[in-house]
């Protein structure tokens, strides 16, 4: 058990470390992959985003595998419902793939201004797994907004209170548990925690270190 349990911490380290290296950055503009809309149309991310102007969930398949059409069915009306869009990487050989190939398969959230904010590595999400890595990150969006963003500003880039530091590209630099971390939780239950003196649920706290690894 103790191996298996080492070999899944490895695994996951080494994703987490080429995400980390890849052009695919937290807070940067895609790539411009070609990509299949649901309805198989194929079109440029850039192109897609301009038209659409919604957040997008990228599912990128290992080179030469597909993503069965029920998933890409399902996912997209549980998208669609969400106000997003799902698009799949071609697996087809020449096709643009730039950033891609160290994390396939892999999931990316791309919001509405065509930045990469979400990134899992080494897996398709489906159900109710897509799902919540849209609406996590929304969550903690909201939060961030209500919160944090008079003295991080939106985009995370102010410094204007006291300690506080530029939050933009922190994802690529620190963990979800290193940015948890640096907010100074105080612990108080299961379900409630502390920070600078305001009272937030765990699921709050969680959603906004997502978001926060976006900027």
């Amino acid at each position: 058990m103790l191996r298996r349990k080492s070999a899944v911490v490895l695994a996951w380290c080494a994703a987490l470390l080429g995400a980390m290296q890849l052009p695919v950055r937290l807070g940067a503009p895609a790539p411009d992959w070609q990509v299949a809309e649901a309805s198989g149309q194929s079109v440029s991310l850039s192109r897609h985003i301009r038209q659409h102007k919604r957040d997008a969930v990228i599912l990128a398949p290992r080179q030469g595998a597909t993503v069965p059409g029920a998933v890409v069915e399902d996912a997209a009306k549980r998208l669609a419902a969400r106000d997003a869009d799902l698009l799949v990487v071609p697996p087809k050989p020449g096709a643009p793939r730039e950033g891609i190939e160290a994390l396939a398969p892999a999931t990316v959230l791309v919001d509405s201004g065509g930045a990469v904010r979400r990134v899992e590595p080494g897996r398709l999400l489906e159900g109710k797994d897509l799902e919540e890595f849209v609406e996590q990150w929304r969550l903690g969006r909201e939060v961030f907004f209500v919160s944090c963003a008079r003295c991080h500003g939106d985009d995370g880039s102010l410094e204007i209170c006291g300690d506080v530091k530029p939050l933009t590209g922190i994802g690529n630099r620190l963990s979800p548990a290193q940015v948890y971390e640096r907010l100074r939780v105080g612990e108080l239950g299961e379900l409630d925690v502390l920070i600078r003196g305001r009272f937030h649920k765990r699921k709050e706290v969680e959603a906004v270190v997502v978001f926060v690894r976006g900027l």
